[in-house]
């Protein structure tokens, strides 16, 4: 497992028992962006994931997290139309 992942795991585990709405942000945003990584062939879906984060991270204030979804999106290519 890779280290993103290994990372989105382990606070995964930890917030179980309270999840916590920063704390699901992130966990989503490390897995998709480890799929990025993985070069994942849906460009279609996998904008729509960073959309949705982007959406998420954007009402939940969390504009630092922002730039590395918006430069995948557009690095892999998942802004463009099918």
């Amino acid at each position: 497992m890779r280290s993103k992942e290994r990372s989105a795991a382990a606070l995964a585990d930890y917030t179980r028992p309270e999840p916590l709405p920063f704390a699901d942000f992130y966990i989503a945003r490390a897995r998709v962006l480890a799929a990025h990584g993985r070069d994942r062939p849906d460009k279609t879906a996998l904008g729509a994931e960073l959309d949705g984060l982007r959406r998420d991270g954007d009402r939940l204030g969390l504009l630092v997290a922002l730039p590395a979804i918006d430069s995948m999106k557009f690095v892999k290519g998942a802004d463009e139309a099918p």
